[in-house]
């Protein structure tokens, strides 16, 4: 079994900890920048480390009259934490750099700062090892929206099962009679019928897909120990809305790339170490000093690449952006082709946090239809793209209502910048 991603922080937080000791005193010592600046990297690890622990810690917390949602959102508050500390770490080292290049210093011992930066390197690299089956696992791991429809912990956990017992399928198990159901709660009861009905339409071939399976009666009705085979669940797709196969990332990933940030820095920090330290080592020329500002000009550039990419991602989430890897027009699409659905505004779609996924939506309802099917299929428009919490608010108009919120404030209670809708307009006297 592999390292917890706590135990990993937590081991690399006492290295990076006491080796941030070891280059500061040793930088002071023989008057190298590139030294002390990546000691000094290092303590800006030590306590970026430092806020994702507590952020995982936070983020296993269960909701409360306070949070409702949570504690989702600690680690993308320690990514962005860490990013902006490691851009102004990287504007202090640049501002050193430069005034380096004015009054270069001598470095009376490139050997102890080669030596130094050697060891500094060797921790670096085992910090990337430590963090590399996180690496890879992020690498491949994509995110695939199917639409179970709106169903309860337990038959996403029948779901799920089924799905990870992909390779060894097992044979359906029929009910004769639906009545052995009754014993659960409403919910689960409904859910359950609504699983079995799109086992019965998808897995019956021919044209008798499209018979609806409660013309069959409720004693023919047939339930999976599964509900579905994995071959259904993945089936999942109308030809009004495509079937979303998203790049989506997974809870924490942010906060471990912040951390790898980090640690790649560092490498590359104690790589511009070495170097300078062998270039005035074994170089005698006057302007082999100039090297050790010059590399860690080249280094923080290099850092700053990767740290501001890490910001936007940090910040678009907390400025509840709507995901890259999600097309609104296509959801709305979806929204609008749903039978009895009139109109669609005020659609919102954000994340939570990274894997997360949050969607409005008001709609003008048909009264032809039942509000309770359009409102399942409209979620299931949402499965299907990945968003698994989602609100529709109903709206009931007569025909040819020319508003285009029909709930609205009333007049002189909410400001325009506060409401969901525009205000309806004040006739004057």
């Amino acid at each position: 079994m592999g390292l917890s991603r706590t135990t990993k922080i937590s081991i690399l937080l006492g290295i990076t900890g006491s080796f941030f000791v070891v280059e500061l005193v040793v930088g002071y010592v023989v008057g190298s920048l590139a030294l002390i600046a990546d000691a000094y990297h290092m303590l800006n690890d030590a306590i970026s480390l430092g806020i994702a622990l507590y952020a995982i810690r936070l983020s296993k917390r269960t909701a409360n009259v306070r949070y409702t949602y949570g504690w989702h959102r600690a680690e993308v508050i320690a990514a962005l934490t860490n990013g902006v500390f490691l851009l102004a770490l990287c504007f202090s080292i640049l501002m050193e750099s430069f005034e380096r290049f004015a009054h270069p210093p001598e470095i009376d011992n490139p050997r102890l700062v080669v030596i130094v930066g050697a060891v500094g390197l060797g921790c670096n690299l085992f910090g990337l090892a430590l963090f590399h089956d996180h690496g890879h696992d992020h690498g491949h791991n994509h995110g695939h929206g199917h639409g179970h429809g709106d169903k309860p912990a337990s038959v996403h956990n029948h779901l799920e099962h089924a799905e990870a017992d992909i390779e060894n399928p097992v044979p359906i198990r029929r009910s004769d009679s639906i009545h052995s159901i009754y014993g659960l709660p409403a919910q689960n009861r409904a859910a359950i019928k609504q699983v079995a009905q799109e086992y019965y339409q998808q897995s019956r071939p021919g044209p008798s897909n499209e018979l609806d399976v409660q013309e069959r009666g409720e004693n023919d009705i047939a339930l999976d120990d599964h509900f579905m085979s994995p071959t259904t669940i993945k089936s999942h797709s109308t030809k009004n809305d495509k079937h979303a196969h998203h790049d989506a990332p997974s809870d924490g990933s942010l906060n471990i790339r912040g951390v790898l940030l980090h640690v790649a820095g560092d490498a590359l920090g104690s790589i511009g170490v070495v170097v300078s330290g062998l270039i005035i080592w074994f170089v005698g020329s006057p302007g082999r000093f100039y090297a050790d500002p010059a590399l860690s000009v080249a280094i923080t550039i290099l850092i700053m690449c990767s740290a501001i990419p890490l910001v936007r991602s940090a910040g678009f989430i907390l400025l509840q952006g709507v995901p890259s890897f999600i097309s609104l027009s296509d959801v709305r699409a979806g929204i609008a082709d749903v039978p009895g659905v009139d109109s669609v505004h005020e659609l919102h779609v954000w994340q939570l946090s990274e894997a997360r996924l949050i969607a409005s939506v008001h709609i003008k309802v048909s009264p032809t239809r039942s509000y309770m099917d359009i409102v399942r299929d409209v979620k299931s428009v949402f499965h299907r793209h990945g968003i698994h919490s989602g609100t529709v608010q109903p709206e009931f108009a007569d025909d040819g209502s020319d508003t285009k919120c029909e709930i609205t404030c009333p007049p002189n209670t909410c400001s325009t910048k506060e409401a969901c809708c525009p205000l309806p307009a004040i006739k004057e006297d």
